[in-house]
């Protein structure tokens, strides 16, 4: 049981190394823009906006979490399955992040926020089985 904990706590902290420097290179790229858009009065107002319901609904996925920890408890699963479980949909969100760009623009905002909807859905409706192949493909490709 040691050396399972040793392997995710090695593999989640790779991870995280992975993504902090994957963080920093898209900083430094995207400070250098000389972009004028961030002074622009309709684009500030757009921001005062949008950033407090974007918390709002982050907020609301993030009180999501216990509950599913205390769920995955209740079906039997043990601590290192959870950590796989949260730790795959964590890396998933962070691969498939830069995509949304390219899906969006492919398909249009509208069907991309319409297919989010579904995807979410479904994953939210595969919490009520309790077998943790299906919550592991829920969390990293819903």
């Amino acid at each position: 049981q040691f050396c399972e904990l040793l392997t995710m706590l090695v593999v989640t902290y790779i991870s995280l190394f992975l993504l902090s420097v994957l963080c920093i290179a898209a900083y430094l790229k995207l400070r250098i823009s000389k972009d004028d858009t961030a002074r622009n009065p309709t684009f500030l107002t757009f921001q005062r906006t949008y950033i407090p319901l974007y918390l709002l609904v982050v907020l609301g996925d993030w009180l999501q979490g216990p509950y599913l920890y205390r769920l995955y408890h209740y079906y039997d699963f043990v601590e290192t399955q959870v950590a796989i479980i949260y730790v795959c949909g964590m890396i998933s969100s962070a691969l498939f992040f830069p995509a949304k760009d390219f899906i969006a623009d492919k398909f249009g905002r509208k069907k991309t926020i319409v297919l989010f909807c579904v995807l979410y859905s479904l994953s939210c409706f595969a919490t009520v089985f309790a077998n943790c192949e299906v919550l592991l493909i829920s969390t990293h490709f819903l």
